[in-house]
């Protein structure tokens, strides 16, 4: 994902905080933060919008203050995510931080040692094999 974000915050309870993607994005990460002011730890109701369809949410309670629940999001058989909203369920604010959205990044494998270490082993033996068969030929001639 190349696009990021610090954060975003509301300043009112019960406010609304949407995050718009214009162009479209197949993926999102975000951590999602509340300040409940003092009323006690709570969930917040999340709408994802995409191409195909809405999907609505129920976060996990999130605490008073602290780091908050990491959320990462992609958009499966061509849908595209346009728009996440987040709504606190009375008396809190919310937060948003780091925030990463666009394209996911395809990681390439990376061989273990231990499996790169074996195929060199491998291909030792069987050259060692080649080796043998080809002195007894030439022995036997």
């Amino acid at each position: 994902m190349g696009n990021t974000v610090n954060g975003i915050y509301t300043n009112g309870s019960n406010a609304t905080m949407s995050l718009d993607f214009g162009p479209e994005v197949s993926a999102v990460a975000l951590n999602l933060i509340g300040f409940t002011n003092n009323t006690g730890a709570r969930s917040f109701n999340m709408a994802v919008v995409t191409s195909l369809s809405t999907h609505f949410l129920t976060t996990p309670i999130i605490p008073d203050s602290g780091s908050g629940f990491f959320y990462g999001l992609t958009g499966t058989a061509g849908e595209k995510i346009q728009r996440i909203s987040f709504q606190s369920g009375g008396g809190a604010n919310e937060g948003i931080t780091a925030i990463a959205f666009g394209e996911p990044i395809a990681a390439s494998a990376v061989p273990e040692p231990g499996g790169l270490v074996l195929s060199m082993l491998g291909m030792g033996c069987f050259g060692l094999q080649r080796l043998t068969r080809r002195s007894r030929q030439q022995t036997a001639d």
